[in-house]
């Protein structure tokens, strides 16, 4: 599995995904996850364990922060645990090994995202020739510094 698509629980999102991507493999943002969790679980002591467990490395770890969890709040564990939400798709320690992107967050995006705001609105040919030019920029920008040095 050479590709992984990362995204947010969307209804139906996984199904096309699977279909148009047969052998990509898929992860969700644990902010968008983490988002869900609190609206049902507001304490703020489940937060600690929440990011612990998905940012684990390894299994070990992994278990004893769900324990912590299941044992403050066992509905938080098992609403975590629903077989809705795999834990392949959210938990780092079970992460495919080949993809060398182990992030839990969509910090990325969210860059993204909000480089291209002001554009967001314009047609797609607009918003294409904006992200041109501003990528055309840094990398100008970059030569002038490399340049200098």
């Amino acid at each position: 599995m050479l590709l992984n698509i990362s995204h947010s629980v969307v209804h139906g999102l996984d199904e096309a995904i699977k279909d148009i991507f047969p052998f990509a493999g898929q992860r969700h943002y644990c902010r968008h996850l983490f988002s869900n969790f609190k609206k049902y679980f507001p304490a703020t002591n489940l937060r600690k364990y929440f990011w612990e467990a998905a940012k684990a490395y390894i299994k070990y770890m992994f278990d004893k922060e769900m324990n912590f969890l299941k044992a403050n709040n066992n509905d938080s564990y098992d609403w975590l645990m629903h077989p809705n939400r795999p834990k392949h798709r959210w938990a780092r320690h079970t992460f495919d090994k080949s993809i060398k992107v182990d992030m839990v967050t969509n910090n990325l995006a969210e860059c993204f995202n909000c480089w291209i705001s002001d554009e967001i609105d314009k047609p797609i040919l607009t918003l294409l020739e904006s992200i041109r030019l501003k990528s055309i920029l840094i990398f100008f920008v970059s030569l002038e510094i490399s340049l200098m040095l």
